[in-house]
């Protein structure tokens, strides 16, 4: 590579540049710099007009290994079935791709001049069904290749409907037929994920549509494992297959994907990117909004899929106002949905699914990947499901030490800088309606939210953990409320709260769901497929409420550890239990605290008679069962048994 080279492309610009070591993680530098001197490049649109046109270009057709000008005043159509390996595209003007017939390109790199507008399918005017547009990105080495956005982009394929649906029946092993809980306007041929519903992260699997009809599809070949479809214990289905492939032109050598920067602008929706990401390489990821702050504020990623990802499926990194929606991630090295390091505020994930997420080396965290990986709490996440994650389905680990930031409401403030704040501080924007299963790591896990002095809940609702191989939710967050959830099945329990005020309402905790039959407690070579969690709820708290929920079905036997409700508290603790059935063989077991003041009171609670809760006092190493045999209770137990 030319020193003038070096000296006319911005950082970020060339791919090439990142191929040689240079890392892309400074392209948010990128804008402030000069643009390449126009010499350089070898053929440039000299009118507007199709692609395959030589009067567009002055005499001859862009052939391999060219460097191409779209040029500033022109409005290019692309419109060939194929094309040479181009060296690299540079957009100063329009480059739109055809919607009468199927077209393919390919390139090493392409930067959107901040003139520069690359079109391929409108939000209102999509690629339409039938027709397949794909965009090949020559890698010659892991994580090369690319698309840099300055200007404005838009890649728009035909709207699939359901991206993502429920199985509404049970399939056996070996069966070719599916019947879904919605009408599917899926294709033959669409390439599918089904997903594990037991303990065994590995049985998630793939397979190929022969036959669509209303909510039944039929598969090329039988499944390989059992998926349950009865609520609510239901697997997921979900398409991969959209009419726009951006992808790896060697599917061995992953290239980038497509980054955004700071004052970019578009949107993308119903395309697939495949074979993507730069393995352990950082910033090299298979779409990327970086450091674009709030400048592009409703951004919208709408029904894509991201599949075969050697880096993440979609990474926010210190951008604002991002929403990703109803998509697909399936198979990622490190975490799937990235938020990257806690700068990124007021961003919705809604109705996404992260399907198997596989160790990676980038972050040390990276090593368990969670579907969804999250520092800055400031933003909404509702109606997701993380499925076979190598580490927790959703994973909000905010460090002490995390970036400070303004939030986005202070900013217009005189003085924000003062506004400053650790996001451990922050209360949650969202948390509603979203699912993890068979993970393995915990179904949610939250750490921390208990440095400030907020008197504002943080509120997570309507949730389902189930059959995740480490605990349903883990949270460490006060103030907080858990509410209209269920958790069930969970291998090393289903809930385990650190704070100083909680309350759970209306929350249905099992240790199984009812029903399921003694055969299914089996193991698939050394992996268990179903096992009983051991405990309903484990905590440390000052203040606990749980009022109009079910606890039941924890594992019976001798243990302390195993019961509906567990406290941990050896300090001043108030707990109230306010008409919850609680149904295990030990209902409570608390830490008889040191502080005279402390109790713990329930009142209609629906149990068993002849069960017991369990004191266990720490000062004195003792235990004792204490038989609720009154509605109402303020509880100091005797040194006796029964």
């Amino acid at each position: 590579m030319s020193l003038l080279f070096l000296l006319a492309v911005p950082l970020g610009l060339s791919h090439s540049m990142a191929q040689n070591g240079m890392s892309h993680d400074m392209a948010g530098m990128s804008h402030s710099m000069p643009m390449p001197d126009s010499s350089l490049f070898t053929i440039r649109s000299i009118n507007s007009g199709s692609w395959s046109d030589t009067a567009t270009w002055g005499g001859r057709l862009p052939v391999e290994g060219d460097k191409v000008i779209i040029s500033n005043g022109t409005s290019v159509t692309y419109d060939l079935q194929s094309s040479p390996v181009l060296s690299k595209i540079m957009v100063q003007g329009k480059l739109d791709f055809i919607r009468t017939k199927s077209t393919s390109i390919t390139f090493g790199n392409m930067t959107i001049d901040r003139s520069g507008y690359l079109e391929i399918g409108t939000s209102n005017n999509p690629i339409p069904s039938g027709i397949k547009t794909t965009v090949q990105l020559a890698a010659t080495q892991e994580g090369g290749a690319g698309i840099d956005v300055m200007g404005h982009l838009e890649i728009h394929g035909s709207p699939l409907g359901n991206t993502f649906t429920k199985l509404d029946k049970s399939a056996e092993n070996g069966t070719t037929i599916l019947t879904l809980a919605n009408n599917v306007s899926w294709n033959t041929g669409d390439h599918v994920v089904i997903t594990s519903t037991s303990l065994n992260t590995t049985e998630t699997e793939e397979n190929t549509i022969a036959s669509v009809y209303g909510n039944q599809i039929t598969l090329t070949q039988p499944l390989q494992n059992p998926h349950d479809g009865i609520a609510p214990a239901k697997g997921e289905v979900a398409d991969l297959t959209r009419n726009i492939v951006v992808t790896s032109l060697d599917h061995g050598i992953h290239a980038m994907g497509v980054m955004f920067m700071q004052g970019s602008k578009g949107g993308i929706s119903y395309a697939e990117f495949s074979h993507l990401g730069g393995l352990g390489i950082l910033g090299k990821y298979p779409i990327h909004f970086h450091h674009v702050q709030n400048s592009m504020q409703g951004t919208v990623v709408d029904g894509i899929s991201v599949w075969d990802s050697h880096n993440r499926f979609i990474t926010i990194h210190n951008s604002d106002n991002i929403t990703v929606k109803n998509s697909v991630g399936y198979n990622s090295t490190g975490h799937g949905f990235f938020l990257e390091d806690g700068t990124e505020e007021n961003n919705t994930l809604a109705n996404n699914i992260a399907i198997l997420t596989i160790p990676g080396n980038i972050r040390p965290d990276d090593g368990g990947a969670a579907g969804f990986w999250i520092q800055n709490p400031m933003n909404s996440v509702t109606g997701n499901i993380a499925v076979s994650a190598s580490g927790s389905g959703f994973d909000f680990s905010i460090p002490s030490d995390a970036p400070e930031v303004i939030p986005l409401d202070k900013r217009n403030l005189n003085e924000s800088l003062s506004q400053k704040t650790t996001p451990t501080v922050l209360t949650i924007g969202s948390f509603a309606g979203n699912e993890a299963h068979s993970n393995a790591g915990d179904g949610f896990h939250l750490y921390r939210l208990d440095e400030g002095n907020s008197t504002d809940f943080n509120v997570f609702s309507n949730m389902k953990m189930w059959r995740n191989n480490g605990i349903g939710i883990e949270i460490t967050a006060s103030p907080s409320m858990i509410t209209r959830s269920i958790i069930f099945g969970n291998q090393q329990g289903n809930m385990q709260v650190d704070t100083s005020n909680m309350t759970i309402n209306n929350v249905r905790v099992l240790g199984e769901l009812p029903g399921v039959p003694a055969t299914l407690y089996t193991t698939n070579g050394n992996t268990a497929r179903y096992m009983v969690s051991p405990f309903g709820l484990v905590f440390t708290a000052t203040n606990m409420t749980i009022q109009d929920s079910a606890f039941a079905d924890h594992l019976a036997g001798g243990s302390i550890a195993s019961a509906d409700i567990i406290s941990r508290s050896t300090d001043h603790l108030a707990m109230e239990i306010l008409n919850t059935h609680l149904m295990s063989k030990h209902a409570i077991v608390f830490g008889y605290p040191f502080n005279g003041d402390s109790y713990i009171k329930v009142v209609n609670m629906n149990h068993d008679p002849a069960l017991s809760f369990v004191l266990y006092r720490y000062d004195t190493n003792h235990e004792t069962y204490c038989k609720i045999d009154t509605p109402h209770m303020a509880v100091k137990c005797p040194l006796t048994n029964p």
